[in-house]
Order: structure tokens, then C-alpha cells, then sequence
């Protein structure tokens, strides 16, 4: 009996050694592995706090964390104005914003891991209002993970109220899926005027994503067939343009170009012969927010596909084609920063500073003109008939006699009354006539107002707006028509 007794003894003694050393192993093990992994195993710091508006409203807002290194993401506050961020050790900068009409403001802290911060409350300004000019705030391309995107509707609805748009198209490829908890959107405020909360207008859409050009339909999520987007052996992509185009436009839908300028089958310009079919087109995409603005000149090499899709969209006008600009953000990641690899790289001071800006919402927005309220129809018709302007920072307000862009007036009234906003300065004001330089402005400062005689004016010309900010900060305006 003792000698049983004594081998359970022997036996559990033999246990309780392996349990120590097996988590001792634990313990000391990592010590001798790399840092990053070390890392991995600690618990990171919590920062949370609230960001407000200057008069204490409770809005959605923007932290752009930027880290030692100068690597960028952005989160979003939840509907209830709070933010909740986990960061590993280290200092970092944060950015918080509301879009270009609001002001921005940077905190830097420094945080250790396991450690909980509560952050002050910030609060943000608004320094300009453009819906006191009725022209509202909005994004007309953008996709979620129903499609090639990698965040949620419920996410993309609150990355563009952060950034203040009041209005945007959910447009996944070829996929209506996400349409219906897009459009519940409606009950989610994105201002609050004389105590009163205004909701936020989603737009149906869907991107028709062929093997010879992406087509949007704007204000129709209807999907087309798919033995309508891929060409058979032999068959003629100008007789499916028609019949993708002329579908999108029987289903209720704005039928507009994107990215024209795209190369492969993303490309509408890839088809030689293809642009005598632009009159099917309502609208075209000249700035895609992949890519620079189309304001942007390189010292030397091959002109981005935003530059040539507007330079397209002025020979265009010149022939006599009613078709109006737009811009999208293409957004596929609400949080993501710029690739490096999409960009020309002949100007690296330009590079460096358009990776700052980061591709997230409203980057850049289509600002439509709607003089009595905001809703779906008053926006599907101010982008139908070019009563929008596109701009990642300058807000461009421009009218003949009361008519702003989109609008004819007579060759006899030339007489053009401008007034500018941006938040970061402004640098240069130009004014084209017929797609030819007509007027350059040099501008400082943040704002602008002045009356501009306009000179030359013949029944048929076309006047286009552009305007600089510093930096990366670009506008340009849909025409006003002279009959």
C-alpha cells in the first residue's frame, strides 16, 4: 500500500514540476524573441473623448491619427459624437476635423500601453456654411464591401456625415445589395439648424462595371444583365454601351462616364470610336478621386487621367455637347491613405502632400445647387443639369445675373459676380472661355469677393471656373452658357 501511495506521490510531484516550468516558459520565451513580436502580446493603450461643434451640438467628426512616422488613419466618431481609439506606445498626432468647411484642430499625446486616456472635449468650427449659398455637399462615387469595397454601409453612412457631406450615392459594381440599408440613411441627422435636426439624403446608384468602361447610374440601383456587361467573342461594345446606357436611363437613372481615362477595360477611351456615343451620357467623371485633381500639371511626362478627362470634357463642350462634369471619390476604404504606386511621382513635394490629404470621403465633393430644399430629387436634378461644382477644398459661388452654373444667359450680360472660400488659402483664381485660358486672378488670403467684367462674350460661348487653394487644393465649376 505504501509503495502505491508513494508512486502517486512521485507522480504528482512530477506534474506540478512540469506546470511550473511549462509557465515559466511562457514568462521568459518571448523575452528572447524579436520586439515586434513582444508587441503583439501587450494590450494598447484606450483613448477616448467627444467632439462637439462650437456650440455644443453632438455631430459626427473625423480623428486623423497620425503616428511618429507620419502614417495616417482615420477613424470617425459614433452617432453620439464619442470615439473610442486603441493605440500602441508611442506618440502620436490627432487631427480632428469635420470637412473643408469646418475648422481643424491637432492634440498631440503620448500614451503607454495598458494605460486608459480620456481626452478633453474638442471643439470644432464652422467657418463657412456653403448651404447659405443653397449649394449642398455630396459624393457621387462610392462602394462597400457588397462590392470590391472593405467597409460597411453603416460605416461608409458615417465617414461621409464626418465629412460633411449632407448628400452621396452608394454605387457598388454590378450589386444593388447594400441599396436598402443605404437608404435608411434618411434617418440619420448630419446638421442641426435653429435647434432642429436636417437628415441626411442617400441616393440609389450602381457602378454597370464592363469589360469596355464603368458606367454609374445615378439615382437608380436597377442592375443590368450580366450577359449585357461581357462581350462575346465577335461582338460589337458600341451596341452594348447603348444598350447598358439606354437601360440605366429606362430604370429612372442618371446615366453617367466614369473615369474615362482608366487604363484596360476600366477605360472608356480604351475603344477608339466609342466618344460618338457621348450623347448617351448625362454626365461624365472628370476628377475620380484615385488619382490627382485635374487641375494638377506636371513639370514634365504624361498628364494624369483626370487632367485628360477634363481637357476631353472641354473639346466636348466646344463640339456642342450638353454634358456636364462631375467628381467622385471612388471610395473602396473609408479610413485608407493614398497608394503611392497610382501616382505619376514627377513632382514629389505634390506627392507627399496629396498622401497627406489621405483618399477618404469628400476627397473630392460634387456640390450641387438646390435654391428651394435638399432632397433627391432637387440633387439628381442639379447634377442632370450641371448646377454643381467639383472641389477638394475651395468653395467656388459664381452667378450671371443670378444664374450659377448649368444656366444659359444672354452674350449681352457679362457681368460675373464671384465669392471664394478656403480654409487653407487661396492662390489662383482662372477663368476659361470656350476651354481657353481667358482671365487669371491671383488671390491670398481665405476668402475672395469681386464682380468680374467679363470680355469677348459671343452667343455660343462657355465660361469654366477654376480656382487654387495651397497645397493640393483644387475647384473647378460646371459652365455657364452664353446664348
Amino acid at each position: 500500500m505504501d509503495k502505491v501511495q508513494n508512486k502517486w506521490r512521485i507522480f504528482a510531484i512530477f506534474l506540478i514540476v512540469l506546470l511550473a516550468l511549462e509557465t515559466a516558459l511562457i514568462i521568459v520565451l518571448p523575452k528572447f524573441g524579436k520586439e515586434e513580436e513582444t508587441n503583439i502580446q501587450l494590450t494598447p493603450a484606450t483613448i477616448r473623448g467627444k467632439v462637439l461643434t462650437d456650440l455644443g451640438e453632438m455631430l459626427l467628426a473625423n480623428i486623423i491619427v497620425e503616428d511618429s512616422k507620419g502614417a495616417t488613419s482615420l477613424y470617425t466618431t459614433n452617432f453620439l459624437s464619442g470615439y473610442e481609439i486603441e493605440l500602441a506606445e508611442g506618440e502620436y498626432q490627432l487631427h480632428y476635423t469635420r470637412g473643408m468647411q469646418y475648422s481643424t484642430i491637432t492634440k498631440t499625446i503620448k500614451v503607454e500601453n495598458f494605460k486608459n486616456y480620456y481626452l478633453e472635449d474638442i471643439r470644432l468650427v464652422e467657418l463657412y456654411n456653403s448651404e447659405s449659398k443653397n449649394f449642398y455637399a455630396g459624393d457621387l462615387h462610392q462602394h462597400t464591401l457588397f462590392s470590391d469595397g472593405t467597409h460597411s454601409v453603416d460605416q461608409l453612412i458615417r465617414a461621409d456625415i464626418a465629412a460633411g457631406l449632407s448628400w452621396a450615392v452608394l454605387s457598388d459594381h454590378n450589386d444593388n445589395t447594400g441599396i436598402s440599408e443605404w437608404m435608411q440613411a434618411n434617418r440619420v441627422p448630419y446638421d442641426i439648424v435653429d435647434g432642429e435636426y436636417v437628415y441626411f439624403t442617400p441616393l440609389p446608384g450602381v457602378e454597370i462595371t464592363t469589360g469596355y468602361g464603368h458606367f454609374q447610374s445615378i439615382g437608380s440601383s436597377a442592375v443590368v444583365e450580366q450577359w449585357d456587361i461581357d462581350l462575346d467573342l465577335g461582338e460589337n461594345p458600341y451596341d452594348e454601351v447603348a444598350i447598358v446606357v439606354q437601360e440605366i436611363t429606362r430604370n429612372g437613372g442618371i446615366p453617367q462616364l466614369n473615369h474615362p481615362f482608366s487604363t484596360g477595360g476600366m477605360g472608356f477611351n480604351n475603344y477608339n470610336g466609342l466618344w460618338d456615343l457621348i450623347d448617351y451620357f448625362t454626365t461624365i467623371e472628370i476628377w475620380n478621386g484615385y488619382f490627382e485633381p485635374c487641375g494638377y500639371v506636371p513639370p514634365e511626362g504624361v498628364l494624369n487621367q483626370n487632367r485628360k478627362s477634363m481637357l476631353k470634357w472641354f473639346e466636348l463642350l466646344n463640339e456642342g455637347h450638353r454634358v456636364f462634369a462631375t467628381g467622385g471619390t471612388d471610395l473602396h476604404s473609408y479610413n485608407g491613405s493614398y497608394n503611392p504606386s497610382l501616382y505619376l511621382g514627377e513632382s514629389k513635394a505634390y506627392e507627399k502632400l496629396l498622401k497627406k490629404t489621405g483618399q477618404y470621403a469628400g476627397m473630392p465633393t460634387t456640390f450641387a445647387y438646390s435654391p428651394t430644399q435638399i432632397n433627391t430629387a432637387s440633387i439628381l436634378e442639379a447634377v442632370s443639369n450641371g448646377h454643381t461644382f467639383i472641389s477638394n477644398g475651395p468653395l467656388v459661388f459664381a452667378d450671371i445675373s443670378g444664374k450659377t452654373y448649368g444656366y444659359t444667359v444672354s452674350k449681352d450680360e457679362t457681368v460675373l459676380n464671384v465669392e471664394l472660400f478656403c480654409r487653407d488659402g487661396l492662390e489662383t483664381l482662372n477663368i476659361y472661355k470656350n476651354g481657353t485660358q481667358l482671365k487669371t486672378v491671383s488671390l491670398s488670403g481665405t476668402t475672395y469677393n469681386n464682380v468680374i467684367e467679363l470680355t469677348g462674350i459671343t452667343s455660343g460661348d462657355w465660361i469654366v471656373i477654376e480656382v487654387y487653394g495651397t497645397g493640393v487644393y483644387y475647384a473647378i465649376t460646371n459652365p455657364i452658357f452664353f446664348a
